[in-house]
């Protein structure tokens, strides 16, 4: 039923995420096909192709050593507040908040750093200020 309604009703289409691609890897392709390719083009894209191929054997060696220490983050979007699904609300001004979340790997802990737009913003000296006040020193 939801297919029908989203597909046949609504006239909606699914498909999968595109593949990120890079400056480099375009160029060679749009050269290739129009049949332009130089070979600045076909030098850095080998160059690209080599480096990638190295990036993601020291990623899988890496990810087999247990012992590495692993800090994954993320800044979430801005969340404007407050919300609500009134029409007459969404015009005024909102607040913008914002959240830096890191996970350490070795000890699996989970930190969070929940800040409004008045207290700070979001360029690099205040991503690093949270870091300095949510990980463990």
């Amino acid at each position: 039923m939801y297919y029908r309604i989203s597909v046949t009703d609504v006239n909606l289409g699914f498909h999968s995420p595109k593949n990120k691609r890079y400056g480099v890897c375009e160029k060679f392709k749009v050269a290739k096909k129009t049949q332009t390719l130089m070979d600045d083009i076909k030098y850095k894209f080998d160059v690209h192709q080599t480096s990638k191929t190295n990036n993601r054997e020291v990623r899988n060696e890496e990810k087999k050593n247990k012992d590495l220490p692993v800090l994954l983050f993320d800044l979430q979007n801005v969340m404007p507040t407050p919300h609500a699904n009134i029409s007459s609300l969404f015009y005024l001004r909102k607040l913008n908040v914002y959240n830096l979340t890191a996970y350490y790997k070795p000890t699996k802990q989970v930190y969070c750093a929940l800040w409004s737009e008045n207290l700070s913003g979001r360029d690099g000296n205040d991503i690093a200020s949270a870091f300095h006040k949510i990980l463990p020193h």
